[in-house]
């Protein structure tokens, strides 16, 4: 579906009623009549002011004055891939293309441009444009589509395959249920900003769907903990975030997959590592295809201390306009794509197990659920963000003892916590201070279920609390 709806001239959407028998309003001698009502204000100059009919919300799919159509998760192609649609909502009818959107009620102003930019938000189609693999845009899509709603919660990987095949063309290595392979360390790190709620299928049918991929729960998640570490790699974004201010994560185990328990694993590998470090190196060292080159730092739009900043750059040969702060794996243009199965569900690794006790939860004011956690001794040790509420434990006896694995570790040179990062262990006593150096592990909270274990929460652990815990290697098989 994907192909037809990219390949068409333009498509028209039926964006308003309830149901896909609601048909197309306002077309003479054909269908019922529209029933368009505008609120009018005259004012002494002569001059008449009109309140708009509201259009689409694009960003967010749990607006109340968003159409329902924006709302389920099969219509995301066609809203997606159309380059062209012909929309008939709210009694009114709009175009919209790549580039403009016209109202049947709105009269052109010197601004529109401006105005389109402003009202249409982020909509997902910029990661199909970049010539490169773009893992912030693409986070920025999951946040939108993991809101939308399905009559069948199993679809959510199948509706979203024609957006993960397509850009497996630019993100060398394919997806995983969702998740970048080539980044997929840190794609396993996404975060729930509010409380989510677990996609299974009916029964006796047995859900399908990970539990340590976005498309296993349902409700709004974040990548903004670890993006900007792999988001700073464009040199045309004019844009430059210092070592010190950058959240590292660093690969810990090797992670392999399987669709079924009777089925071979299959190893996942990953290069970006690699192809980062070797900046570190001399030219020759360089990965095939790639050159260093010397810049003005002059030439970068940053306001903080420019000597921060880098003295080279990097090319590609496929990419000679676009310049990048160290190499990155590319997709071979000449090779098809990998695409991997949906059902690639239970995902493997060997890694090192503790246990820790649940100590207190709090929510922030954005909306996310926290705990705090402790050692054996009482000492605080790490963090955890929940996907389940839990109920705030005030009697020491009942305290939750949570196990969990390690899965990556992470640090920051001089710690500096914009609040989109929401790293609110800085806001907990006894925890890290801003400032000094902080290094963790990063870790998954883990129920078993016959031989198999699931994701329950994700947090991290300071490093040394970690290392002086009674550690227990295991072989991790995720479900």
């Amino acid at each position: 579906m994907a192909s037809t709806f990219a390949n068409a001239f333009f498509t028209i959407i039926a964006e308003q009623g309830r149901h896909a028998n609601f048909g197309l309003r306002g077309l003479r001698g054909i269908s019922k009549a529209r029933n368009l009502s505008q609120q009018a204000f005259n004012f002494d100059d002569g001059s008449q002011a009109i309140i708009r009919q509201p259009f689409r919300c694009w960003s967010s799919a749990t607006s109340p004055k968003a159409s329902l159509w924006s709302k389920r998760g099969w219509t995301s192609q066609e809203d997606q891939f159309s380059h062209r649609r012909i929309c008939f909502f709210n009694d009114t009818v709009r175009w919209e293309c790549d580039s403009a959107m016209w109202c049947e009620d709105r009269e052109i102003t010197e601004n529109w441009h401006d105005d389109f930019t402003n009202k249409q938000g982020y909509t997902g189609r910029e990661v199909f444009t970049d010539p490169y693999p773009n893992i912030g845009r693409y986070n920025n899509l999951v946040q939108i589509y993991n809101v939308k709603q399905f009559t069948h919660p199993e679809d959510v990987l199948e509706a979203f395959l024609g957006i993960t095949s397509a850009l497996s063309f630019k993100f060398n290595g394919g997806f995983l249920c969702g998740l970048p392979v080539m980044f997929f360390d840190a794609s396993l790190l996404w975060q729930p900003t509010n409380l989510l709620r677990r996609r299974t299928a009916p029964k006796p049918t047995p859900s399908r769907l990970p539990s340590w991929s976005w498309a296993g729960w349902h409700g709004r998640v974040t990548a903004s903990y670890f993006q900007d570490d792999f988001q700073s790699y464009i040199k045309q974004d004019h844009f430059w975030r210092p070592e010190k201010h950058i959240i590292h994560t660093t690969p810990l185990v090797d992670w392999s997959y399987q669709e079924k328990l009777s089925l071979e694993t299959i190893q996942l590998h990953s290069d970006w590592y690699a192809y980062k470090n070797s900046k570190l190196g001399e030219d020759n060292a360089l990965p095939a295809g790639w050159s260093r080159h010397a810049h003005f730092k002059e030439d970068i739009d940053w306001y903080g201390d420019r000597q921060s900043l880098p003295s080279v750059f990097y090319i590609h040969v496929s990419l000679p306009k676009i310049g990048f702060w160290h190499p990155i794996p590319l997709c071979d243009q000449s090779e098809r794509p990998v695409i991997r199965p949906m059902g690639g569900a239970l995902l493997s690794c060997r890694t090192r197990r503790a246990w820790f006790t649940l100590f207190q939860t709090f929510k922030s004011k954005q909306g996310s659920h926290f705990a705090s956690l402790h050692n054996d001794i009482g000492t605080y040790a790490g963090i955890l963000r929940l996907h389940n509420k839990l109920e705030t434990m005030k009697n020491p006896a009942s305290r939750t003892i949570c196990e969990l694995v390690a899965i990556s570790k992470g640090y920051t040179v001089e710690t500096y916590v914009p609040e989109s990062i929401q790293l609110y262990e800085f806001m907990i006593e006894g925890g890290p201070q801003k400032g000094q150096r902080y290094d963790f592990y990063n870790v998954l909270w883990v129920e078993w279920e016959d031989g198999i274990a699931y994701r329950k929460a994700i947090g991290r652990i300071e490093k040394n609390m970690w290392e002086s815990a009674n550690l227990e290697w295991i072989d991790l098989l995720l479900g």
